[in-house]
């Protein structure tokens, strides 16, 4: 059996803080705005869930409870707000957890949203108002009704499409399709991936390629670091370190830097190889003491972007 509860604030900060949003952002003068929160609970007993009302759903000083239904007044408009199936609602966790501890038997299923009763609007308006508080990538309205179970169905999704035609594409082609798409990286980073797979032999799939983005993304990769650095010098006013420093002179295509040794800026170093030779290249390397006239030897590496 599954059952309903409305808990509002008698001291509504919230809902004032929210009319005042949509005077300020939407120029919508409401009379009244007023919101409540839905939980729909699923396993409980009456006797435990008389025991959880005024110990996990609400504070009794601060809070009224309704059960079942809230009533509607004349002129006021109502819509219901839910978290997206899938997508974490830490308030229904939380409350889930909380009647488990309580009734220290199997947690209850526990389903959350924000109910708005909005007065002096009109339709149009009240479009409007749905619009600015409903995110679509995360929420969506629900109905008034209540479900006959909270239990999730499992739904068999449909096999991932390969992209048709992906390794035979041209240059203006991988151009296009990345322009339609609307990549994080670069066309000419996604005409790479193509040749990759071209090598493989096969075209990926949309998730591959999503996946390929992501991790190409700036978050991943700061492929905004673009600066041309022409020459870096870098000292200690350490001795010690001073003393056990040895110089490595970088080149970088028309780059060159004399920087230390040390592990972590060459690997700095390495990340800017990475923005400057997105494919695959070479990256030569001299190193030798301080004041030392022996001949620098090379040592070659091969850098291959991420």
């Amino acid at each position: 059996m599954i059952y309903r509860i409305f808990v509002e604030k008698k001291d509504n900060v919230q809902a004032r803080k929210e009319q005042a949003d949509i005077k300020t952002l939407l120029n919508i003068d409401a009379t009244d705005f007023r919101l409540l929160l839905r939980y729909d609970v699923e396993g409980l007993s009456q006797d435990e869930l008389n025991a959880s009302l005024p110990s996990v759903f609400s504070e009794p000083p601060v809070d009224n409870v309704y059960l079942e239904e809230i009533e509607i007044p004349a002129g006021y408009k109502a819509f219901a707000v839910s978290y997206l199936t899938g997508q974490y609602d830490q308030r229904a966790d939380s409350a889930a957890q909380c009647v488990q501890l309580l009734t220290k038997k199997a947690r209850p299923l526990v389903k959350c949203a924000r109910v708005y009763l909005v007065a002096g609007v009109t339709d149009e308006q009240l479009t409007a108002i749905k619009k600015h508080m409903i995110n679509p990538v995360e929420s969506e309205e629900v109905s008034f009704e209540k479900p006959t179970t909270l239990a999730r169905v499992t739904v068999e999704g449909a096999p991932v499409q390969e992209v048709a035609g992906f390794i035979a594409m041209t240059d203006s082609e991988i151009a296009n399709y990345h322009k339609s798409v609307g990549f994080a990286m670069s066309a000419l980073d996604l005409a790479f991936v193509r040749d990759y797979f071209k090598s493989e032999k096969r075209n990926p799939t949309e998730t591959e390629l999503k996946v390929i983005d992501t991790y190409w993304s700036d978050h991943c990769r700061h492929t905004t670091f673009a600066t041309e650095l022409k020459e870096v010098n870098i000292t200690s006013e350490n001795p010690v370190i001073e003393r056990r420093t040895t110089c490595t002179k970088i080149c970088i295509r028309n780059s060159t830097a004399t920087v230390p040794t040390n592990t972590l800026v060459l690997w700095i170093w390495r990340r800017l190889a990475q923005r400057n030779l997105k494919r695959t290249a070479n990256l030569t390397i001299w190193i030798f003491p301080k004041k030392s006239t022996l001949v620098p030897f090379a040592l070659k590496r091969k850098l291959t972007a991420r």
